[in-house]
């Protein structure tokens, strides 16, 4: 079974039109690929922070991790300005070989239905990743997105690698474009002649493909360090 990192290299021979550049050092290898507003980066180096954020994602559910940039490994940190960064747990390695290669360069959405008590509440989610990636925006606003100015780098975390998606981030486009959506949740399922019940249910978290990682909790890493 081919490695992770004969994997990514894999895809970048077979990619066509993507500008990929790598560099080396000893068992670490960077690549940046995509369209240039979303830069991705790829690295089997970890740093302990990292690693303890895989142990406690088994605890966590649909939970990321807000952390320092100074927390990753050095050649991801030097990617971005900001001072914090987003944690993802990946569930598997071909996640981490999925975000590092995705076109995907939009921050879009997409209605998530969660279960509350004997109740589905349905949510308009920011999607990213080709809506592999579905983040509670709203839910998350003051604890995650408001540590971010310009960029939003996202780290998707396996056990042996890890991928750096940095997104430019204009959290006022954002909250027009989720207001949008809000306004019209149901009205083009109803303009259909759509069931709300199966649509809702279509939409449940427990029946997502296994693929599609869903962030809604955060446990803040960062403000934890400040504070110390």
């Amino acid at each position: 079974m081919p490695t992770l990192s004969e994997t990514i290299h894999s895809h970048d021979r077979c990619a066509s039109g993507d500008e990929v550049q790598s560099s080396e050092q000893s068992n670490t290898t960077v690549i940046a690929t995509g369209p240039a507003t979303v830069r991705r980066f790829f690295s089997e180096r970890s740093t302990p922070v990292l690693d303890q954020i895989w142990h406690l994602s088994r605890r966590h559910r649909d939970t990321c991790f807000l952390i320092p940039r100074t927390e990753l490994p050095d050649e991801l940190a030097q990617q971005f300005t900001e001072r914090k960064c987003v944690v993802v747990p990946a569930k598997t390695q071909w996640d981490i070989a999925a975000a590092v290669h995705s076109k995907d360069a939009s921050i879009g959405y997409a209605e998530l239905a969660l279960q509350s008590g004997d109740t589905n509440d349905l949510k308009v989610v920011l999607a990213l990743n080709n809506k592999t990636l579905l983040i509670d925006f709203d839910g998350l606003r003051e604890r995650v997105f408001q540590a971010f100015e310009a960029e939003l780098p996202i780290v998707h975390k396996a056990q042996d690698s890890c991928a750096l998606a940095v997104h430019p981030y204009r959290p006022h486009q954002l909250d027009m474009l989720l207001k949008e959506a809000n306004a019209s949740l149901t009205t083009d399922w109803h303009d259909a002649g759509l069931s709300f019940e199966d649509e809702i249910r279509r939409r449940l978290r427990c029946n997502l493909p296994r693929n599609i990682i869903v962030i809604t909790d955060c446990v803040d890493i960062a403000g934890a360090a400040e504070h110390d």
